[in-house]
């Protein structure tokens, strides 16, 4: 049985952790998996395989530089010392984590790098910033590199033309079967069904996500219709920033936040629709959690690779706020059916990474 590693930074609430427990649960039941998290704590833990083991590399905090850098030298020199090509395949599936590109070069000559967001957008176009974090991953070291939408793929291509060779689109697996069971689950908190009911899920992340942005937009749509609703799901270092915002705009009594559920999915089949109002994303776990359960979808955001394109599905949205208002405002309680064959997609999907751990370079 080949031995397979996985480098991530924890299993705490977010897409990218759930997406990598959903993945390796899968590849656990023809490989031998080793993950190791630079903390090893989160609340998906529970959902991992018994099978898989975890391990923590924890790097040093010290505020003394010389002496934070010796400990972290000398922990990654001992670690080499006894993994090096140890594996038949290493992946660093947290893009933005340094250690975890080292530690995937090291343990296989076959290895990859996941990037999940498009960097592009996040680096707002600035080429030499994209650069620079890239080039601080040795990205040309891999052998492999993952994205999960075309878009994404598509302008990092554009600036290392000559890495294209390595680069391959592959998006990630979608529970349907847990999602669809875990929405027939009952909510402590009912919508209101004499109203329209938005929902957001996900991380609280101004930087990605713009709260900012669509609460300015909710607010405006209720000048126009008061009989809106929006609930907010998820954690993050900018929930300060969105409770500010709901007093600034006067939302309190329209506008309310859930905290972090780890699984929303029932809020989902009873919402009458969801709302993404992001700058920018790689492929968003939850939109694709939303055609699974046949929910409406109001985005900023159309992405795609090989199975799906989000521009099928979504009422696509501009970034101005006033344009976003009016489609909130005028949206009406609709039912739609996606007729997606998520088992067949999963299957074309995985098939493409087992190819890159079995060496086939069939991209």
């Amino acid at each position: 049985m080949k031995k397979l590693l996985f480098i991530s930074k924890n299993l705490e609430m977010g897409g990218m952790e759930k997406a990598l427990v959903i993945l390796l649960n899968e590849l656990v039941k023809k490989y031998d998996i080793t993950l190791i998290l630079e903390e090893k704590k989160g609340m998906f833990f529970q959902d991992l395989n018994s099978q898989i083991k975890v391990e923590e590399y924890k790097l040093s905090t010290s505020k003394f530089t010389l002496l934070r850098r010796s400990i972290n030298l000398i922990h990654k020199t001992l670690w080499k010392l006894k993994n090096k090509n140890k594996y038949d395949f290493a992946c660093n599936f947290a893009t933005y984590s340094l250690i975890g590109a080292y530690l995937a070069k090291v343990a296989s000559t076959n290895n990859a790098l996941y990037v999940h967001s498009n960097y592009y957008e996040a680096f707002k176009h600035n080429v030499e910033a994209f650069k620079g974090f890239f080039n601080s991953l040795n990205i040309a070291d891999f052998q492999n590199i993952i994205f999960v939408s075309n878009e994404s793929k598509d302008s990092f291509n554009k600036i290392y033309p000559d890495l294209k060779v390595k680069t391959i689109v592959i998006n990630n697996l979608i529970d349907y079967n847990y999602i669809q069971t875990k929405a027939q689950e009952k909510i402590n908190l009912p919508y209101q069904k004499n109203k329209i009911n938005f929902l957001y899920e996900g991380r609280l992340d101004n930087d990605s996500k713009n709260f900012k942005r669509m609460l300015k937009s909710f607010s405006l749509a209720l000048k126009k219709n008061n009989n809106l609703n929006l609930y907010l799901i998820g954690s993050g270092k900018d929930q300060k920033l969105c409770d500010d915002l709901i007093k600034e705009y006067n939302l309190k009594n329209h506008v309310f936040m859930l905290g972090a559920i780890k699984d929303p999915y029932q809020y989902f089949k009873h919402c009458d629709a969801f709302l993404l109002t992001s700058n920018y994303e790689g492929f968003p776990v939850v939109l694709v959690e939303a055609l699974v359960l046949n929910v409406p979808i109001i985005s900023t955001i159309s992405v795609s690779d090989s199975e799906i394109d989000l521009k099928d599905y979504i009422i696509k949205i501009p970034f101005e706020e006033e344009k976003i208002a009016k489609v909130l405002s005028n949206f009406s309680q609709t039912k739609v059916n996606y007729h997606l064959d998520f088992a067949k997609i999963n299957e074309k999907r995985i098939q493409k990474l087992i190819n890159i751990i079995e060496n086939k370079n069939a991209k």
